[in-house]
């Protein structure tokens, strides 16, 4: 029998801290794109480039997702990207209620590998706002942006699926530097 060989697949931005971990013992590197690579200055004939399969889908339409999440199609939706918990302490949680005392419906998705606490989510869900978490596919954070009107980002690499479905956002830099 052969050798086996050895493929990473990177996601996001993680890569940019990874990727001298697993360089000199991959085979194949899969990375989102070369332009991505220069400018990390992680070129190498290892990688190849391929995309990033989260962003290749096909949505529902808006009707579709507003039903499927059970969302109120009269209302404006602000989606709350929950920080870190690491972070949370930085973040001002009254924005919260300032956008529910305006009448939008608050839309909370946290990290799948940092949820929410179930003290937070059972306020949430108390207070009528929906939370969610990170589903494959279609990616959760994909299918809300669709129907949102605004995101509360806290310095995650959703300012990137902001731009490109066009969704205005409000980012609080709150990540220890």
């Amino acid at each position: 029998a052969g050798k086996c060989k050895i493929i990473i697949t990177t996601y996001q931005t993680d890569f940019i801290a990874c990727y001298k971990i697993y360089k000199d013992i991959a085979d194949y590197i899969l990375m989102p794109s070369e332009n991505i690579a220069k400018f990390y200055n992680l070129q190498s004939s290892k990688n190849l480039y391929i995309g990033i399969p989260k962003y290749d889908t096909s949505f529902d339409s808006k009707f579709q997702i507003i039903e499927k999440h059970k969302l109120n199609p009269d209302k404006k939706k602000v989606l709350i990207m929950w920080p870190k918990s690491r972070d949370l302490h930085k973040f001002p949680i009254d924005i919260i209620q300032n956008f529910h005392a305006l009448g939008w419906q608050i839309l909370v998705k946290a990290r799948g590998k940092d949820p929410i606490s179930v003290e937070n989510e059972k306020k949430l869900i108390s207070l009528g706002h929906k939370y969610f978490h990170d589903e494959w596919w279609p990616h959760t954070s994909q299918e809300l942006l669709e129907v949102c009107d605004l995101v509360v980002n806290c310095g995650s690499t959703t300012i990137e699926e902001c731009i490109m479905h066009e969704v205005p956002l409000i980012n609080f830099d709150i990540k220890p530097e």
